[in-house]
């Protein structure tokens, strides 16, 4: 998805899914939709997040985790080997996380007929990603999960603006 290549919103994602264990994937699923003039629900998310949550817990997430746990160790790790090990890894883990985008993408042809929700735009996309957020922490958000949502709401918005033109 491309919003993800806008300045700021990686970041925001990756801390996203650190602090509140969320899939990336969904949540930009979900500032898609929204951008693009969609409504999510609640019931949408929790479908959606049924739909992909057996290929992201079972073969995404335990490859991103001996990914992750090749860069400090355990010994060999970290060597000129590893290195170059967990650069195939990479690839690999995007291979598999485009298969799951390619899920949601087929999900989101059911909600083609859905009405945008009243209110403003960034209002919308905002509160959809903080349901996305909350029910992947199973809490309230923090202050600092509340800011990086916002700002990839703000990116998205901008996003299905030059969409709409």
């Amino acid at each position: 998805m491309a919003i993800y290549h806008h300045e700021g919103v990686s970041s925001a994602c990756l801390q996203l899914q650190g602090s509140a264990q969320v899939d990336v994937n969904l949540l930009l699923f979900v500032a898609w939709t929204t951008s693009t003039g969609h409504s999510v629900s609640l019931s949408d998310i929790q479908a959606a997040r049924a739909l992909v949550d057996p290929w992201h817990s079972e073969i995404v997430k335990p490859l991103r985790a001996v990914r992750q746990r090749l860069k400090h160790g355990p010994s060999p790790a970290p060597s000129e080997e590893t290195i170059v090990l967990r650069q195939k890894l990479q690839s690999l883990e995007t291979a598999m996380e485009l298969i799951e985008l390619d899920e949601l993408e087929t999900f989101a042809t059911r909600l083609t007929t859905s009405v945008q929700r009243p209110g403003p735009r960034l209002q919308v996309i905002s509160d959809a990603l903080e349901l996305v957020v909350a029910t992947s922490a199973g809490r309230q958000l923090h202050a600092d999960e509340a800011n990086a949502t916002r700002q990839i709401a703000v990116i998205c918005e901008a996003y299905g603006k030059e969409k709409r033109t």
